[in-house]
C-alpha cells in the first residue's frame, strides 16, 4: 500500500448495508477530499436549487453572473465549455483578502477563450460555478456549503476556513505555492488564495461522513430521500458526465472497474473517490493520500482493481 498511497480508507455499501471497512498504512481521521467537492458541495447545491425552480442549468451565465462568457451551467457541469484543465491563477494575483483574491481571479478567467466544441474536465468551470451559486443563493459561498452540510447532516465534512490547520489530517504531498508539504491545509494553490473555500476543492472530510453523503443520494433514488432531483443530475449526458457526475469511461478504462457500468460518482486529485451503482446498489468511497507516495500513478491502475475485487466479493456473498 505504500508504494501507492501511505494511508487508505475504504468503504463499500451493499443494499445500504456497509460490508467493507478497511484501513491501510498510516490512520488518519480527516483527508483532503479535493475535487469530491465539486459533487458533495456544488453539484448538491444545484441540486438543491433546481429543486426549488432556482437554478436553470440552460441560463445563459452572462445574464447574471460576472462572466461574460455566452455559456450555460450545462456545459460547465458537463465539462464541455472548452476551458482549460486548470490554470495556477494564484500566481498571477496580488495575494490579499479572500473577496480581493476572488475578485482577481474571476478578472483572469474573464481573459480566458474557451475552445468551443473541445470537452476537457475543467476546475475554471467549477469556478465559474461558484459565482453561479453566489448570485443565485445571494450568499457568501460558505454559507451555501452549510445549507448542504445542515440538509444532509454531513457533520464531519467541512472547509478549513481562512485555512485553519485541521488537527489528526493525512499529509497531501508538496505545496508548490507554500513550499512545503500540505497536512490539515488544502493542497490545491487556487483553493488556498480563496481562503481554503472553493466550489473545485478544498473540503476535508472523514471516510464515514463521505459514505454519509453518498447514501443520502441513494435513499433519494429510493424515494425516501431529501433531494429530489439525483436521478435528473447522474444520468449519462455528453461522453463521460452526468450533470457535475463523472459517469464511467464508455471506453473500458473507467476508475470504478468493468463491473458498475450504471455508477455515478467522482474522483480527486488526491486519492480520494466515491462512486455508486444503483443497479447493482453498490458504493465504495476511497480516501488515500497518494500525493504523499513515491511512485503516485500507482493509484491509478490499483483503483479500478479494488472496485471489481469489492463488487465480485459482495456479489459472491448476496
Amino acid at each position: 500500500a505504500s508504494l501507492t498511497a501511505p494511508s487508505i480508507k475504504i468503504q463499500a455499501f451493499h443494499r445500504g448495508n456497509k460490508k467493507i471497512d478497511l484501513t491501510f498504512g498510516s490512520n488518519y481521521k480527516f483527508y483532503d477530499l479535493a475535487s469530491l467537492t465539486k459533487v458533495i458541495f456544488t453539484t448538491t447545491r444545484l441540486m438543491m436549487l433546481k429543486e426549488e425552480n432556482i437554478f436553470d442549468e440552460t441560463r445563459l451565465i452572462n445574464t447574471f453572473t460576472d462572466f461574460n462568457f455566452n455559456l450555460n451551467s450545462f456545459k460547465l457541469l458537463t465539462h464541455s465549455a472548452g476551458f482549460k484543465p486548470t490554470k495556477q491563477f494564484f500566481k498571477k494575483i496580488e495575494i490579499k483578502d479572500r473577496a480581493s483574491n476572488w475578485k482577481q481571479i474571476k478578472q483572469l478567467i474573464n481573459q480566458e477563450k474557451p475552445e468551443e466544441g473541445k470537452s476537457l474536465y475543467s476546475d475554471i468551470g467549477f469556478l465559474i460555478l461558484m459565482d453561479v451559486i453566489e448570485k443565485l443563493d445571494n450568499l457568501d459561498i460558505y454559507q451555501s456549503w452549510l445549507k448542504v452540510k445542515n440538509k444532509l447532516n454531513l457533520n464531519d465534512i467541512d472547509f478549513n476556513v481562512a485555512n485553519e490547520v485541521l488537527e489528526d489530517s493525512a499529509p497531501c504531498g508538496m505545496c508548490s505555492f507554500r513550499k512545503k508539504v500540505s497536512q490539515g491545509v488544502v493542497n490545491d494553490a487556487n483553493t488556498y488564495v480563496l481562503g481554503g473555500v472553493s466550489t473545485h476543492a478544498g473540503l476535508f472530510g472523514t471516510v464515514d461522513s463521505v459514505s454519509s453523503w453518498m447514501l443520502s443520494l441513494r435513499e433519494s433514488l429510493l424515494g425516501s430521500g431529501v433531494l429530489s432531483k439525483v436521478s435528473y443530475f447522474t444520468k449519462r449526458y455528453l461522453q463521460d458526465w452526468g450533470l457535475g457526475f463523472m459517469k464511467p469511461a464508455l471506453d473500458g478504462s473507467a476508475s470504478c472497474g468493468k463491473y458498475m457500468n450504471n455508477a455515478f460518482g467522482h474522483l480527486g486529485f488526491t486519492g480520494t473517490s466515491v462512486w455508486f451503482d444503483p443497479k447493482l446498489d453498490i458504493g465504495i468511497v476511497i480516501l488515500s493520500n497518494r500525493l504523499q507516495a513515491k511512485r503516485k500513478t500507482l493509484f491509478a491502475t490499483l483503483r479500478p482493481k479494488i472496485h471489481d475485487k469489492i463488487v465480485e466479493l459482495v456479489s459472491e456473498h448476496t
